[in-house]
């Protein structure tokens, strides 16, 4: 993304460290999958969403594509929830979120193309460190 929104380091062993998430499992929300380019998309329905019909590898999930773009999202009302390692459970809105960009190299250096790959992913900005 070009912008240092900072490190992801999930769940690694069984035990918590320092400057380890504790993000174990969320909602989807993204934007600009493969199957969904220019869009936003979740696995939770949401208002002026489409139904993305799944494959036979893939579920379905409910798409939104904005007008000029992408959305400024504390209009994108939908309510996410994310659980954490030590069994709590807390609800977002994408207003609350950082992106994520997928790595297609190992180092972690280099993002998929836009619209080639996973897309952005959109995580809980407390599961940040």
């Amino acid at each position: 993304m070009g912008e240092p929104w900072g490190i992801f380091r999930g769940p690694q062993s069984s035990s918590d460290g320092p400057g380890k998430s504790r993000l174990l499992i969320s909602d989807y929300f993204g934007y600009d999958h493969w199957r969904n380019p220019g869009a936003y998309g979740s696995c939770e329905k949401f208002i002026h969403s489409t139904l993305t019909p799944g494959t036979y590898v893939s579920s379905a999930f409910r798409s939104y594509q904005a007008d000029d773009g992408q959305a400024d999202l504390t209009m994108i009302n939908i309510k996410l929830n994310a659980g954490y390692t030590d069994g709590h459970v807390e609800c977002y809105y994408p207003s609350e979120t950082v992106p994520m960009e997928v790595s297609i190299t190992p180092d972690g250096s280099e993002p998929y193309p836009s619209g080639a790959g996973p897309g952005i992913f959109y995580l809980p900005e407390d599961a940040l460190h």
